[in-house]
């Protein structure tokens, strides 16, 4: 039996960060994932480079292929362990008499790290309905407090293709994101082979 390949969607059940630890020409892993507490939002733009032929005042044809895509995410409690895992820097847990802390240090020299970046729509028709970023890196984390109401939390940033090739349908490439839709209720879960 094939499995339904349109559904509708309602919202984002939970998202997922899972920092990259190899992507290479031989292997692909990933580190124990993050969660995003409190998803909210994820939007996910493919940038498409597009080459136009012209002449005698005519667009003879047009050459375009997926590039990138760029994403963000919403969230609504803040998590150390997410800014760490994709701005880098040092955490650390302090116990004194005064009290306890802990503190991310995003440091001057640090490279943000790549991760892959998962979430769960919920609202499906059936099963379970994934959207895998294979390769991202943030570009931006804002913070945004206001007088009378909760803070919100957003990552967003780029994502590009992954150095190793998988195999799909007997077809071998790099992969920027899979969407993978089950007849099953699954577990969120990073991809790997």
């Amino acid at each position: 039996m094939t499995v339904k390949t349109t559904t509708k969607v309602f919202g984002i059940e939970q998202i997922m960060l899972y920092p990259i630890s190899a992507d290479n020409s031989t292997a692909y892993s990933v580190s124990s994932g993050v969660e995003l507490p409190g998803a909210k939002s994820l939007e996910v733009t493919f940038v498409i480079d597009e080459k136009n032929l012209s002449g005698n005042e005519l667009i003879l044809d047009i050459y375009s292929k997926v590039k990138k895509l760029t994403f963000s995410a919403t969230f609504a409690k803040l998590e150390l362990d997410i800014l760490k895992s994709s701005l880098g820097g040092v955490l650390t847990q302090n116990t004194n008499a005064g009290g306890n802390s802990a503190v991310l240090s995003v440091q001057n020299g640090g490279n943000t790290g790549y991760f892959q970046l998962v979430a769960k729509v919920s609202g499906t028709d059936e099963g379970s309905l994934f959207l895998h970023l294979m390769k991202c890196k943030a570009n931006a984390i804002p913070i945004k407090a206001s007088e009378s109401d909760f803070a919100t939390f957003s990552l967003s940033g780029s994502g590009i293709y992954t150095t190793k090739k998988f195999t799909k349908n007997s077809t071998t490439a790099e992969i920027l994101m899979d969407i993978a839709m089950f007849d099953n209720v699954q577990a969120i879960s990073a991809i790997t082979s």
